[in-house]
């Protein structure tokens, strides 16, 4: 039972967390003012630890900031609710050992008033010393009672600051927290937005050709820019040699966008390339499009429209154009 007694007074003491912590103005007028009460040369804030009496406040005790618990005055003093006061320690068997009684100091009077928290736990004492016998009346015992209780509101003052302290610390974590999440997902959001970008653009380069080809006699050009620069078009065209010095050419449009109407684009534009190198009519072409498309099954219910058409140089030096479409729109002939 006294294990456990003493283990949740320990508890308590570790949740005002007071040890151990710097000087502080209000213990020290309260050791002061208790000095100059009693009239002693020596009045202390102490708290009991498990090994150890640590000083929180002391007046006349310069130095000192702890001592060993055994033999203890302190220690024995936060034992009971009730102001301990030994008029002559001498006299008394436990403390004329403590290291203040029997050492330079020669303390010959103790008295000391627990220090008891609101839910009935004694943290320390508050005490008063003196180099000579004497005794203290019980209005006396009931001043120093006061000045612990008055140590007890400053340690509840103390320990609402620190959970008002650690609320708002934990609250501006979770806040920083947040932000910092926030943060790395916008940047993530960014990487993938940049990565999707370059992947499509990449794609999108290998379904359209680089650069036009110098046809003799024809002067070529094209301007092809995609909706948005994270999708795929499933825009395509090409301009190539087939034999006999002609060339042929498509473009056209497979529905929809992303890596599913590139499959088909990519499809199409190489189907077309070899049809046209076995028969470059275009309607021809056209035809082996058509079939290949309805041969694949991962085309699925994805179509495309397509213009095929074939460039034969004429002995003038103009050409004859002719074309094959399959559903595209039109092309136009645009006079000079």
């Amino acid at each position: 039972m006294a294990a456990s007694a003493e283990a949740a007074r320990m508890a308590a003491v570790r949740r005002y967390d007071i040890l151990d912590t710097p000087p502080d103005g209000a213990y020290d007028r309260v050791a002061a003012l208790a000095a100059r009460l009693f009239e002693v040369p020596v009045a202390t804030v102490t708290i009991v630890d498990e090994d150890r009496i640590w000083f929180k406040a002391t007046h006349g005790l310069e130095g000192v900031t702890e001592i060993g618990r055994d033999p203890g005055l302190c220690a024995s003093a936060v034992l009971t609710n009730d102001t301990t006061v030994i008029p002559d320690t001498l006299l008394d068997p436990v403390a004329c050992s403590n290291p203040l009684v029997a050492g330079p100091m020669g303390v010959r009077f103790y008295a000391a008033a627990p220090i008891i928290t609101a839910d009935g736990y004694r943290l320390g004492t508050v005490n008063v010393l003196d180099t000579r016998p004497r005794e203290i009346s019980e209005a006396d015992s009931a001043t120093l009672a006061d000045l612990a209780a008055v140590v007890r509101d400053q340690l509840e003052l103390r320990l609402s600051a620190l959970h008002v302290l650690r609320a708002e610390q934990e609250r501006r974590k979770v806040e920083e927290d947040k932000r910092q999440a926030e943060e790395e997902a916008r940047k993530r959001a960014e990487r993938d937005k940049a990565a999707i970008a370059a992947f499509a653009s990449t794609l999108q380069r290998t379904l359209v050709p680089p650069a036009l080809p110098a046809v003799p006699g024809l002067e070529l050009a094209c301007h092809y820019k995609t909706a948005s620069p994270q999708e795929v078009g499933g825009d395509f065209y090409d301009v190539f040699p087939v034999d006999g010095g002609r060339w042929a050419f498509f473009l056209g449009d497979v529905c929809g966008k992303g890596a599913e109407a590139a499959s088909v684009t990519s499809l199409t534009r190489y189907t077309l390339r070899a049809a046209a190198l076995v028969d470059a009519d275009p309607t021809a072409a056209l035809k082996a499009l058509n079939a290949a498309l309805l041969l694949d099954a991962a085309v699925g219910t994805r179509f495309c429209t397509a213009i095929f058409g074939l460039l034969d140089p004429a002995r003038d030096g103009g050409f004859t154009v002719t074309l094959a479409t399959g559903g595209h729109p039109p092309a136009y002939h645009l006079s000079p």
